[in-house]
């Protein structure tokens, strides 16, 4: 199975040196969403699908921010738990931390640039 990992899409654990920038995409001021919902919706599943943990980060930070804004219909709500959850266990795997420490980081990151209001 682990000679065949490359084919069906199971991709390695970031290197400890790649978890800057996925802390970089998450702290950073989020691009352009889409207004209506389910455009958004399926525009961020996509990115989680890819399995890239550069967009499935993207994914966190815009839900973050517009979950800050305004309150996640209950699917995108999912959805971000589920990017959160995806980013904070390959931070917690690439830096060799446990979960609580890694989603402290992942959190730390996402409020970092949030506006006081």
């Amino acid at each position: 199975p682990v000679n065949n990992a490359g084919n069906i899409g199971i991709r390695g654990i970031i290197a400890k040196k790649d978890v800057k920038k996925v802390l970089d995409i998450l702290a950073s001021t989020e691009s352009k969403i889409e207004e209506d919902w389910k455009q958004r919706y399926q525009n961020n599943f996509d990115k989680v699908k890819s399995g890239s943990i550069y967009e499935v980060s993207e994914v966190a930070r815009d839900l973050y921010r517009r979950g800050c804004e305004k309150e996640l219909s209950i699917m995108e709500r999912k959805l971000y738990e589920n990017a959160y959850q995806l980013v904070t266990n390959e931070i917690a795997l690439a830096k060799n931390i446990d979960l609580e420490e890694a989603g402290n980081v992942v959190s730390e990151a996402l409020s970092s640039n949030i506006k006081e209001k």
